[in-house]
């Protein structure tokens, strides 16, 4: 996000300096008639001026969307892991675990890392998911 230009980057490294410059007429030689306030200018010259400054940072709003473009392919990419690879290694482990003694402290530890992993998936489906609907999808069917 620091390095997205639509984001933040010119909040923190700031804008280039811009130049403008432009042509203001000015009266060269006056004419004044007597007993009067009033001038004439019999000649005109054109004198540039520049000036240079450096544009303050404007928040845009697309932040929002620069975090989904960073993020939805890594949140993708891994529910695509835990829906198609996990299930393969399922069934080795089901072998390995039957195997092995549980305790009942084990199995109660186990239904709680359930619940808190089920939970973490309920909330990346309620945040990203609903933005991206692709994934939505693929976190639903990798609970599953």
């Amino acid at each position: 996000l620091i390095s997205n230009k639509s984001c933040y980057y010119y909040a923190l490294n700031g804008q280039s300096d811009i130049t403008s410059s432009f042509d203001l007429p000015l009266c060269q030689d006056t004419l004044s008639i007597e007993n009067s306030k009033s001038y004439f200018c019999l000649e005109f010259a054109t004198v540039e001026l520049t000036t240079t400054f450096q544009p303050t940072f404007i928040y845009s709003y697309t932040c929002g969307s620069a975090l989904l473009t960073a993020y939805i392919p890594v949140i993708l990419y891994s529910y695509i892991a835990t829906g198609l690879i996990l299930p393969l290694l399922r069934y080795p482990m089901m072998k390995l675990h039957l195997h092995i003694k549980k305790s009942s402290d084990a199995v109660e530890l186990n239904g709680i890392a359930i619940n808190v992993t089920l939970m973490q998936h309920l909330t990346v489906l309620l945040t990203f998911g609903i933005s991206y609907p692709v994934l939505g999808i693929v976190i639903i069917l990798s609970i599953l």
